[in-house]
């Protein structure tokens, strides 16, 4: 039995969350014993920590491993990680994102784990901090592929940007798309009428949606200013956002400023996202940075056409012309221009929306993914075992 241990900094709603989370309950249980270290499961966005452990994942909470930095914090959970990954025995420990990924690795090198795998889910070279503390993450991260024996990149984009920050060699990445539970969205049924009414929509109104915890790196803003263009040309247009965050209050007033507070839409945390999709004529995406955008495949698999940001890895997942319309980021009018082509053009969308599940359906599924994933324990196994043979022959 191959021992695993997956890190992550906090098992929120998100992306890496769920992709993290659908790792380590589908990996093969007669082959890996696997468990999941994560710090405290706190935020407006919601938590699947609770989830996680409802579905009988081997589950322990490091309080002091947090998003934030925090030298005093980070050193004492880079040494509780030591510990418990010395204590465990662990032959695999595979990190996601950033900050979990650094503090994981190692304490991993340091415990001596023969197989040490990454995920960053996106990275956080732009988007997210100041020029200089990007610059310290650059370095850090550079200093961790040394000792990472494969970096799992969501798109061939993202395998491109890290090796032109000078993170890592060409060898260590393997792209594997992020995998979704498409069922769900495939087979989606619902009283479309009904369903809008819940938000006070009715059967002629044009919904665009938005699915992403209100954080400024999802670029709501932009989507927000670019809603008043969509309404002068389509006054039926209206903008359901999906979601919690840090910029809830924050977005509520520049809707109110911009005089479109009735046509905007906030949810809140919902667990009906394949009904809210489903309900919707368009899915919207204003990202400034996306690792590859998994909300996109769950839309898509809905039948939804796509307006998206041309940002990170999205351009894998959404084919401009084919299955929506991709467009710079940060740009209100480029944004409001592609809306309003897709919501004037029933035929246009309509082809888009099945052009848009073919794609996603089964190379984006979980299956793949998992499939992929024990691929890359399997070839490792075999290389650490092979150089271990080798190492017991020569002496």
């Amino acid at each position: 039995m191959i021992k695993v241990l997956h890190v992550i900094t906090r098992m929120i709603k998100g992306g890496a969350q769920d992709d993290t989370l659908l790792t380590v309950v589908k990996l093969n249980k007669s082959r890996y014993q696997v468990s999941l270290a994560t710090g405290p499961s706190i935020g407006p966005e919601g938590e699947i920590e609770s989830k996680a452990r409802q579905m009988g994942v081997d589950l322990t909470v490091i309080p002091e491993l947090v998003r934030e930095i925090s030298p005093i914090k980070d050193a004492i959970a880079l040494y509780k990680l030591y510990r418990y990954i010395k204590k465990g025995g662990y032959d695999i420990v595979h990190t996601h994102s950033s900050k979990a990924g650094i503090l994981g690795r190692v304490a991993a090198k340091l415990a001596d784990v023969k197989i040490i795998i990454h995920t960053p889910h996106s990275h956080v070279f732009y988007g997210y901090y100041g020029r200089f503390v990007t610059q310290i993450f650059v370095w850090i991260e550079r200093f961790a592929a040394y000792f990472t024996d494969r970096i799992i990149s969501l798109t061939p984009l993202e395998t491109k940007e890290h090796l032109e920050f000078g993170v890592g060699k060409p060898s260590q990445f393997t792209v594997v798309y992020s995998g979704v539970e498409l069922k769900p969205f495939l087979n989606v049924k619902i009283n479309k009428e009904q369903k809008r009414q819940e938000f006070g929509l009715n059967d002629s109104d044009k919904v665009c949606i938005f699915v992403a915890r209100l954080v400024p790196v999802k670029g709501h803003q932009y989507l927000i200013s670019a809603m008043p263009y969509v309404i002068n040309d389509i006054p039926s247009a209206k903008l359901v956002l999906v979601g919690d965050g840090e910029l809830r209050s924050e977005l509520e007033n520049q809707a109110l400023r911009l005089g479109i507070k009735e046509k905007v839409i906030f949810t809140g945390l919902r667990d009906d996202i394949p009904e809210l999709l489903a309900m919707s004529d368009l899915f919207v995406l204003s990202s400034i940075n996306e690792g590859m955008g998994k909300v996109l495949v769950e839309a898509m698999a809905v039948g939804l056409p796509v307006v998206a940001t041309n940002v990170g890895g999205v351009s894998a997942v959404v084919v401009d012309g084919e299955t929506g319309i991709l467009v710079p980021p940060k740009d209100p009018k480029a944004l409001s221009d592609a809306i309003i082509q897709l919501l004037s053009d029933t035929d246009i969308s309509n082809r888009m929306g099945e052009a848009g599940r073919k794609r996603v359906d089964p190379d984006f599924s979980v299956e793949a993914m998992i499939e992929k994933i024990e691929n890359i324990y399997e070839e490792l196994i075999m290389q650490k075992m092979n150089k271990t043979i080798k190492n017991e022959h020569v002496q």
